[in-house]
């Protein structure tokens, strides 16, 4: 029965990290949660904290499906599984919306302490995050962390970030690596950011909503993927470059593939977009705009800082 398998799931798994698991927050991740969270792979399942301050166990179907037939037990499943930890901040923004990683190299739930201290602090991270309190000293006091320890304490004396768990995020390098290129290659900056369910090969391009440039879509497996393993090396400039790109309007059906030996690569997509990409106002250069254009932040430096919350 699927009511039993997730109060057995609760139990353990609330044992396994000493931070409560509600079974009613233990899902399957279909339909998944926006494009925020989906197609999970079999046997790497999610612990999220949610926005609204729960954790959540997300599942991916293939598994919820097991479970809820009894085809796997509990002890098996988990035995069995690379657990994922991190959060659904939601927001907008695909990459400082949801994160997660592996806290261990191998399969199971082990390291009870220092999960349950990843846990705990992100807890507070993800509180201040949806309601803009950070946590008072009376809470800290109540917490099981030791208060003055904690780099997230307004009671702290001895934490250190560098000290804590670290958030790795290979799509914020990856999508780098496509702007850099898109710049040199088509002359558009990259904007917006989000996934597709088509071929891995495939960098999918809309019009931005500013002008000159481009909202860019990589595959979501492939994005989970670099969740999955942050640990594993790899060169992001050549994968920016092995990408096929095409071009697509939001809201339609139109798509069209760009020749590799596209002599004007730019101009071929403002032929394809027409009317579709923004427009630039004509305004006269003034020394102060170019000193505030020098002082801009770059928009993945900018999300990479809102998705760590410190």
């Amino acid at each position: 029965m699927e009511s039993t398998f997730k109060m057995q799931l609760s139990k353990r798994i609330t044992g396994l990290i000493n931070y409560p698991l509600g079974d009613d927050h233990i899902h399957s991740d279909n339909p998944g949660y926006h494009y925020y969270i989906q197609s999970l792979k079999p046997g790497y399942p999610l612990l999220a904290m949610h926005y609204r301050g729960p954790l959540m166990l997300v599942l991916p179907n293939a598994d919820y499906q097991r479970l809820e037939k009894s085809e796997i037990t509990v002890d098996e499943y988990i035995e069995t599984s690379h657990f994922n930890y991190g959060f659904l901040w939601g927001g907008g923004g695909l990459i400082s919306g949801a994160y997660w990683q592996p806290l261990e190299d191998v399969p199971g739930i082990h390291d009870t302490n220092r999960i349950s201290r990843y846990l705990r602090i992100l807890s507070c991270r993800t509180g201040t995050r949806s309601h803009g309190h950070s946590p008072t000293a009376e809470r800290c006091q109540k917490c099981q962390l030791d208060e003055t320890g904690c780099p997230y304490s307004p009671l702290n004396q001895t934490g250190c970030w560098d000290n804590e768990i670290q958030e790795p995020d290979g799509r914020v390098e990856l999508f780098n690596a496509i702007g850099e290129r898109l710049e040199k290659e088509l002359g558009f900056k990259i904007g917006n950011v989000m996934s597709h369910s088509n071929d891995s090969g495939e960098l999918l391009l809309f019009p931005g909503f500013e002008p000159n440039s481009v909202q860019a879509y990589v595959n979501k497996d492939l994005l989970n993927d670099l969740l999955y393993h942050p640990k594993e090396e790899r060169d992001w400039m050549a994968m920016a470059q092995s990408f096929k790109i095409t071009l697509g309007i939001s809201w339609q059906p139109d798509r069209m593939a760009m020749d590799d030996d596209t002599s004007d690569k730019h101009e071929f997509c403002l032929g394809f977009w027409g009317d579709k990409m923004p427009k630039a106002e004509t305004q006269e250069p003034t020394d102060e705009l170019d000193e505030a254009d020098s002082k801009k932040t770059s928009p993945f430096a900018f999300m990479l800082k809102l998705f760590l919350g410190k």
